[in-house]
């Protein structure tokens, strides 16, 4: 089983992903988070396999979230899910230790087919 964390400070997009989540029959829920701040301390301590991460958060933001997740849970897949677009803010994602950059219009099962497929590769090497 894949424990997936979620972080993000919108609770219905929250609600949507987890149920997501819930619905794959090889992931399990391993939490959530409103804000970068609560994100990386519960990532610290749950150990996740993966963690859903926006950018725009209150109180530490998902780059600067990202970084402490990199460093406290090294081996936690990050997956930045954001409706920004540019190149730059992809460019930084993956500087700041994104594993995975998807867009918000993205619907819920496709993100978690994404990270699937993220993990069978990771599986391969």
């Amino acid at each position: 089983m894949t424990s997936v964390f979620i972080c993000d400070d919108e609770p219905d997009y929250r609600a949507l992903l987890r149920a997501a989540v819930e619905a794959e029959p090889d992931f399990t829920f391993a939490g959530e988070a409103g804000n970068g701040f609560e994100g990386v301390r519960a990532v610290a301590e749950l150990q996740p396999d993966v963690v859903l991460l926006d950018l725009t958060m209150p109180e530490l933001d998902g780059l600067d979230a990202l970084m402490g997740v990199r460093k406290l849970s090294p081996e936690t897949i990050r997956v930045v899910v954001t409706g920004h677009r540019s190149a730059w803010v992809r460019g930084e994602s993956q500087a700041a230790g994104a594993d995975l950059f998807l867009s918000k219009d993205m619907s819920p099962t496709d993100i978690c087919r994404a990270v699937r497929e993220l993990m069978g590769e990771r599986e391969l090497v």
